[in-house]
């Protein structure tokens, strides 16, 4: 990273040189020297080389090196002209960076820098990437400090419109019941007249209720020995009536004996004298056809 700011001060062929390395880094895509070599593409390894070759020619350019013609669209005058883009791409066909590294090749002095400035190319890109996951984790960072901020607002608001929510509830119930302590008041006051009242009444028809038993029990007993005398009385009147009626029936007897003897005269004298009639009215008819 700090070669990368180092290069803020150099002029300004190495700084375009740097900012397309660095906008273009994306094709390594955290490659380093022996991966670049053994496994990386074709784009990769000319991506490297033409950026080295780039900022090599850029020193060269300053130390007043003859640069091969083949290198004109490394130069800072080609450099200048490359429009930025978001996309990675080369501003060189892979024909034109072998064809400049052929005549970087010849100088050992250029062949030097170039191969110095192509380690560097890869340690730029490493160091950006970092630095860009470093932002890019600021950023996540603020994203989620930010998330976390919302939902602690959010929580924040549920919570305290739950808590206004309580307490209103508990205002309303608090009112409710102030407004029922009266009222249960009177109703104690009610249920206690109720329990003095029924306790008096009771306390009443018991006192009647044992006056009543007690006259009752009094009466039974009087009752009973009433009972008693009227059972002596009627079984002595029982025994004197039994004693009269036999007397009164053998008196019938004798009475009633005279009188039929009475009746069955009268009735032999009444017989006696129909016979008479009967026979005085048959003579008398007898006459009369005679006389007839």
């Amino acid at each position: 990273m700090q070669e990368l700011q180092e290069l803020e001060s150099e002029p300004l062929c190495h700084r375009i040189a740097a900012r397309l390395l660095v906008n273009n880094c994306q094709l390594l895509d955290g490659k380093d020297d022996a991966t670049v070599l053994t496994d990386s593409g074709r784009q990769v390894r000319d991506f490297v080389d033409s950026y080295a070759a780039s900022l090599a020619i850029c020193d060269l350019e300053r130390g007043s090196f003859v640069i091969p013609s083949s290198c004109a669209p490394f130069r800072e005058r080609s450099l200048v002209n490359i429009p930025d883009s978001s996309i990675p791409r080369l501003h060189a066909s892979p024909q034109q960076i072998d064809s400049c590294l052929s005549g970087l090749a010849k100088s050992d002095s250029a062949w030097n820098t170039w191969v110095s400035y192509r380690h560097k190319a890869l340690r730029f890109c490493e160091a950006a990437r970092a630095d860009n996951e470093k932002a890019q984790s600021i950023r996540l960072h603020q994203r989620l400090t930010e998330i976390l901020s919302n939902l602690s607002k959010g929580v924040e608001q549920e919570l305290e419109a739950n808590l206004q929510a309580i307490n209103l509830r508990a205002t309303e119930t608090t009112e409710q019941l102030q407004r029922m302590v009266p009222e249960i008041e009177q109703l104690r006051n009610k249920l206690q007249d109720l329990d003095r009242t029924i306790s008096q009444d009771v306390m009443q028809i018991s006192q009647a209720s044992n006056s009543v038993m007690r006259d009752g029990l009094e009466d039974a007993q009087n009752l009973q020995q009433l009972l008693r005398v009227l059972l002596k009385t009627v079984m002595s009147n029982n025994a004197e009536v039994a004693a009269s009626q036999e007397v009164a029936l053998a008196s019938f007897k004798d009475r009633t004996d005279s009188e039929a003897a009475v009746v069955m005269a009268a009735l032999a004298t009444a017989a006696v004298s129909s016979a008479s009639l009967q026979s005085q009215i048959v003579s008398a008819l007898k006459l009369f056809e005679v006389v007839h």
